[in-house]
């Protein structure tokens, strides 16, 4: 399965695409929600994302969003806890856990993992913001965080720990990994000195962090 969205400007609606049967399947719309996005699916068809009540597809939606699980079926809705200026989710694996990033009170993105009705925050010590994507069936998270100097940096979560992974590439002045599978091996972007983003993989070499 793969999901995205379709529609214009000012109304969005998330589909999944079950790639052996080549059909698409568009998810209900939400009222009074009519930009809604997808931003991730499971294996067993399940979906995370946000819906908005007004926004564009540049903007990514004004105002605080609506976060929303889709169990194959209907939606259910989520409020992080703290996330006074909203939440993204980011990432959703074949335990329905689901992994993102919300917007506290003083305006500084923390990450979060949701476990059922539990949910786990992280932040990386000293960072700026810490942004949670993507996660994996071992429950590891990655994603970026920033330092003072407003340079993003990667890293992956997981059990409470951090381990943090920039990319090696002469010249790169920044990280940001979007997806982490169950090997560990990890897929983002790194930027260059005029901050123009390259794609990059990095592949898992050690026991790292995921098991």
């Amino acid at each position: 399965m793969e999901s995205g969205n379709f529609g214009n400007e000012t109304n969005q609606r998330p589909v999944f695409y079950d790639i052996r049967r080549g059909t698409y399947a568009p998810l209900p719309e939400i009222p009074g929600m009519p930009f809604n996005e997808d931003n991730g699916i499971n294996d067993f068809g399940h979906g995370v994302g946000v819906a908005y009540a007004s926004g564009d597809i540049n903007a990514g939606g004004n105002g605080v969003g609506m976060n929303w699980f889709w169990d194959g079926r209907d939606y259910s809705f989520f409020t992080v806890p703290g996330a006074t200026y909203g939440a993204s989710v980011g990432g959703l694996n074949d335990w329905d856990q689901i992994s993102g990033y919300y917007v506290d009170g003083t305006g500084t993105p923390h990450g979060f993992i949701k476990t059922g009705s539990n949910y786990t925050t992280f932040s990386v010590p000293g960072a700026i913001a810490t942004i949670g994507l993507s996660l994996n069936n071992e429950g590891a998270v990655t994603g970026l965080y920033v330092k003072p100097d407003g340079s993003p940096h990667g890293f992956i979560w997981f059990k409470g720990q951090f381990t943090f992974v920039d990319v090696n590439v002469p010249g790169s002045t920044g990280t940001t990994w979007i997806g982490i599978n169950d090997f560990g091996d990890l897929a983002g972007i790194y930027f260059d000195a005029s901050f123009t983003a390259h794609a990059v993989i990095a592949l898992r070499v050690d026991e790292g962090c995921q098991k």
